[in-house]
């Protein structure tokens, strides 16, 4: 009887310092990570109206009860300002997409139209000057089809990301977003009005160095 406790006593020692010791991150399939941020949500905003390029204003979607920001011509921006999420794996790429949709009375041709996003950022450090948001993605969102034939189709951009080890955990991340090309859009008949920022990340949970394994998309 005493073997066998001394054994089952070993195998549980064992298995701690083997098994346990070895749980991860990296060794855990943790589902990416994704943040919405509602355009009604962004810090760019005094009361309704926009402060950023082309002062874009806030109102409601159509008569569905939730707003948007439209936008009224290319180089409208609203930006934001957000702490780096603290279970975000600064080790990994992050990746942004914009959710929005599209204000016309008109039927969309065949060929459909196409817009395209910009979404730049910047860093920074606590007891640091603010920044505004000027740097490129490393990877820029790609046009966007808007496969609608009629206005106000939910419509999501491709992604577009930051490299691995560009964060850091404690910093501020200033966000711009901008319309930067209207393909076939007149923007007089036909307004694309934004919804939101979506951002994607590996999650880091546990405490202590992550193994160097990334956790793809």
């Amino acid at each position: 009887m005493k073997k066998v406790l001394w054994l089952s006593l070993v195998f549980v020692l064992v298995f701690q310092v083997v098994v346990l010791a070895r749980i991860n991150d990296r060794n855990i399939e943790w589902r990416r990570e994704r943040v919405y941020i509602p355009v009604c949500d962004m810090a760019g905003f005094v009361a309704q109206n926009g402060v950023d390029d082309g002062a874009p204003v806030i109102a409601e979607v159509s008569s569905f009860g939730f707003t948007g920001l439209t936008i009224a011509a290319t180089g409208d921006s609203v930006s934001h300002l957000m702490p780096v999420p603290r279970d975000m794996d600064v080790d990994q790429k992050v990746y942004f997409r914009v959710h929005y949709t599209i204000a016309t009375s008109e039927t969309l041709t065949a060929t459909h139209e196409s817009v395209t996003w910009a979404v730049v950022y910047d860093r920074t450090a606590e007891n640091a000057t603010l920044e505004a948001a000027s740097t490129a993605l490393t990877s820029a969102i790609a046009a966007d089809i808007y496969l609608g034939t009629s206005g106000y189709h939910s419509a999501i951009t491709p992604w577009g990301y930051v490299n691995a080890e560009t964060f850091s955990e404690g910093e501020l991340l200033a966000l711009n977003i901008e319309l930067d090309a209207s393909d076939k859009f007149d923007l007089v008949h036909d307004n694309p009005i934004l919804l939101g920022l979506e951002i994607e990340y590996s999650r880091r949970k546990c405490v202590g160095t992550p193994i160097d394994i990334e956790n793809t998309r």
